[in-house]
């Protein structure tokens, strides 16, 4: 999930024990069930416990060992020493938004490629829906700002089912929808809230779906005060009616009250290949989780956290003075200058994780200085580097098919484009 813009500041950068039918709430974390804290637990222990780099691993490509819980532990070279097997082309299949005639999208939040890859956009800022044809043409619009049928007041989340089925996450109107390609099926009201919490399906299991939290969370118990936010998991049955609590995974690295660093930590969970792949900027680690929580694999790769430097804040200045239409020139100076003050590291690992439908986990190069070119690294199912990807422009992930890439691109005036890329990868992969 990458970061949101933050509208508090001119020229931020882009990124980001429940009872049944109750939200969990930061006071509930001492009523979690023994399981559940044993499964945080178990998380922050196995994140903690990665071994130094040395010379014989860094010269092999991966190793897999399991360990006396029969998790399977792959160690990996650093992504320096990953090629770029996979590619797409200069030129997307289709980008819509940026030439005259085509749609003008507001907040692009959620995409998906459905069935003989057509796409559905979800827009935040205007309420719509928009299908896409494999060659761009818009095919169907729906939606729009109310609380009737197939309406929405904030579409915070999407999901594809099978061929042309998809569901919507209306956070405005807590409430789920479900289409079959432009054709409104139902809703079904099930987000729950506490304070500004809100849970969003991330993926299906079988017969039951995984939720995440998007909202407010709860602070670590662990290790002490690590700063860490963390939210909650769920499953959940096909009406979204009975809960289970999953566990927990970090969500952000809480900032110093006033504190404007660009230099931020995320915690990531992707549901792909039938498992929840979770990660956070600061750890050179996956894990993998099965549907109830159960640690399966673990995959790390050598890496090591650098502190921020002149050349990093240079690389960000550059950015922001091209991306910003600042009509005040002395605030944005000043702005600048307090952004400065606070600019610090540890710099993360990584941007963003993705999950794609065979099961792979991508990561977004972490680049504060990025206006064109933009690399992935992938990661195999089984914890392994399957290469790296280069888009030619700076892209915003929405969905990974077998084949293509949903993306968002946004250009100097802030403009945002849908666009579609094919993936070209080796044999098998």
């Amino acid at each position: 999930m990458r970061r949101e813009r933050v509208a508090s500041a001119p020229y931020c950068d882009q990124a980001r024990g429940a009872t049944r039918g109750r939200c969990l709430g930061v006071d509930t974390m001492r009523t979690w069930p023994p399981r559940i804290i044993m499964s945080i637990v178990c998380v922050a222990v196995l994140i903690g416990v990665a071994p130094p780099a040395t010379a014989q691993n860094q010269s092999r490509s991966s190793m897999a060992i399991r360990d006396s819980s029969g998790v399977r532990v792959v160690e990996n070279r650093a992504t320096s020493d990953v090629r770029g097997s996979w590619r797409v082309a200069s030129d997307p299949v289709f980008r819509v938004g940026w030439a005259p005639g085509e749609p003008e999208f507001e907040n692009i939040t959620r995409g998906v490629i459905l069935a003989a890859n057509r796409v559905v956009v979800g827009d935040r800022g205007s309420s719509l829906l928009r299908i896409l044809s494999p060659s761009g043409t818009v095919e169907a619009t729906m939606g729009g700002d109310g609380e009737g049928p197939g309406e929405f007041k904030s579409i915070a989340g999407m999901l594809h089912l099978s061929a042309d089925s998809f569901l919507v996450v209306d956070t405005g109107n807590l409430r789920i929808t479900f289409f079959d390609g432009e054709d409104y099926v139902h809703d079904l009201r099930f987000v729950g809230r506490y304070g500004e919490a809100s849970y969003s399906p991330i993926g299906r299991s079988g017969d039951r779906y995984i939720l995440h939290s998007g909202g407010a969370s709860v602070r670590s118990l662990l290790d002490g005060n690590t700063g860490w936010r963390w939210s909650p998991l769920f499953s959940t049955d096909a009406q979204f009616e009975e809960r289970d609590s999953i566990g927990a995974t970090a969500r952000f690295l809480v900032l110093e009250p006033d504190d404007w660093n660009p230099v931020r930590h995320y915690g990531f969970a992707v549901f792909t290949g039938g498992l929840i792949a979770y990660a956070q900027t600061d750890r050179p680690q996956v894990t993998w989780m099965d549907a109830d929580g159960g640690i399966v694999q673990i995959a790390r790769w050598d890496a090591r956290l650098r502190p921020a430097t002149d050349a990093d804040w240079d690389g960000f200045e550059r950015r922001i003075r091209a991306r910003t239409n600042q009509p005040d020139q002395a605030l944005f100076e000043r702005q600048l200058r307090e952004r400065r003050r606070d600019f610090e590291g540890p710099m993360p690992l990584f941007l963003a994780a993705y999950g794609d439908r065979t099961g792979n986990v991508w990561f977004s190069e972490y680049d504060l200085s990025t206006l064109n070119v933009m690399t992935y690294f992938v990661l195999s199912r089984e914890g392994e580097w399957l290469g790296s990807v280069t888009f030619p422009k700076e892209i915003r992930i929405l969905q990974i098919s077998d084949d293509r890439v949903l993306g968002v691109e946004t250009d100097e005036f802030d403009v945002q484009a849908v666009v579609l890329y094919r993936l070209e990868k080796p044999a098998g992969r």
